[in-house]
């Protein structure tokens, strides 16, 4: 008789195995396996329980042969999963016996003594040493637990656990694939709200920005896994200037993500109504913004730059931003400036600041470089920043080439000089040169 027991034992183990190999997912399973285990384990009452992770006041019932009585006296409060019905029930429902059971992470049977001639038992559900769950039994009438079904149930409780596991990491895996897709999507907004990448103009010259950023442009793994803040805005007026707005929220995901957007609406209402001076739009953009940036404890380095290609001068105003360097090849010989004065404060920190503008004559140059932080504070394997001393000394190199290519030439100078590190940079890159003189 007990070896035709072991017998029915091993071919339920068998079958709940096959069915946790076949359908995988555990609320697709779990029922079918606690039907098997009331076929060879005579019951009068069956629970099975898992424990909520957010919040430990509640418990998740999530098969009973007996839900009626097991839910009487407690809020049928339900959700679904996968279409089944799953029982939120309040912790303290459940009796000191369970608990300890719990806690402890081990098998707990005696006798009960609400129900004559009848034995209970609490059997722990266990992922790599923590108590996910349970499964309560209150046994049929005079039926004692033998060590062959206790050994049956300790299988079945491997088996539960092993699916609960196997079900919850696919689940993070899809929610990690759809925070993926979604910071893609979000990224290419992001990419599709700026202007145009390179723009001529018929005075000799030309504006390209470069910005990198994440998986959405197949960069990985060179760059951050975040969306970033980093925002570049190219206004042309004719065919003689333009003005040129950068700016970095500081901070990443969706909140910076927003104000990009935000920016991007507060630029093009402002330069409708006639607001084209640099220190006028950061004056403006500083108001309308402190209110938001405040609320959301962020601020926003930016720079308004207005470029005249025909009278050979630039406008700027700076709110924080990093320095924009002025260079030039002329006659062979290399010599650069940075524009470094009248750096006023981030955007959202004093929304009483007045910026100030600086006009400078640029006919002696051959193109300004603007710039956020990632491309300064990218580092290599011990620590040392790239800072603008490496942007000088590509451009030194480099700095007779087109616009667009130099651009795209010290993006991947920085990835040269971090490539022996962990492999990501940890801030998006904006670069933005200004050709002020096409026949040079």
């Amino acid at each position: 008789m007990a070896l035709d027991k072991i017998r029915n034992h091993m071919k339920n183990i068998c079958h709940i195995m096959n069915l946790v190999d076949t359908k995988e997912d555990f609320y697709d399973v779990k029922n079918q396996i606690m039907d098997l285990v009331c076929e060879v384990i005579p019951c009068e009452k069956v629970a099975l329980n898992i424990l909520s992770n957010q919040d430990e006041k509640e418990v998740y019932l999530v098969y009973s042969n007996n839900t009626d009585e097991l839910l009487e006296g407690h809020q049928k409060n339900s959700v679904t999963v996968n279409s089944q019905k799953i029982f939120r029930l309040p912790a303290e429902g459940y009796s000191d016996f369970i608990w300890n059971a719990v806690k402890s992470g081990q098998i707990a049977y005696e006798d009960d003594f609400t129900h004559k001639n009848r034995k209970k038992a609490v059997f722990p559900i266990k992922n790599e040493d923590k108590t996910v769950g349970f499964v309560y039994f209150l046994f049929a009438e005079g039926y004692t637990l033998g060590e062959d079904d206790r050994s049956f149930l300790m299988q079945v409780m491997l088996l539960l656990a092993g699916s609960l596991a196997l079900t919850n990491l696919k689940k993070r895996i899809m929610e990690l694939k759809m925070r993926e897709r979604e910071m893609a999507m979000a990224f290419d907004m992001q990419q599709n709200i700026m202007s145009d990448n390179h723009i001529h103009f018929f005075h000799g010259g030309k504006i390209s920005y470069l910005y990198k950023y994440g998986e959405a442009m197949d960069y990985l793994p060179y760059l951050s896994k975040r969306l970033g803040g980093d925002y570049c805005e190219i206004v042309p007026f004719g065919q003689a200037g333009a003005l040129v707005f950068i700016a970095d929220v500081m901070g990443h995901g969706m909140a910076s993500n927003y104000f990009v957007s935000m920016m991007k609406g507060i630029l093009k209402t402002c330069i409708h109504v006639g607001t084209t001076e640099p220190d006028d739009l950061l004056n403006h953009m500083n108001s309308l913004l402190m209110k938001e940036l405040d609320k959301a404890n962020l601020f926003v380095t930016a720079q308004a730059v207005y470029i005249d290609f025909e009278k050979q001068f630039v406008k700027i105003s700076n709110a924080g931003h990093t320095e924009p360097i002025l260079f030039s090849h002329k006659e062979d010989i290399f010599w650069y400036s940075y524009i470094s004065e009248e750096k006023g404060l981030p955007l959202g920190i004093d929304e009483s600041i007045k910026y100030a503008c600086r006009k400078i004559d640029v006919n002696e140059y051959d193109t300004l470089l603007l710039y956020t932080d990632g491309i300064v504070e990218a580092t290599d394997i011990e620590g040392k920043e790239y800072g603008t001393e490496g942007i000088l000394n590509f451009c030194k190199e480099n700095g007779r080439m087109d616009s667009e290519v130099l651009i795209d030439g010290l993006y991947h100078d920085v990835i040269q000089f971090s490539k022996d590190t962990d492999g990501t940079i940890q801030d998006d890159i904006m670069i933005v040169a200004v050709q002020l003189d096409m026949e040079n």
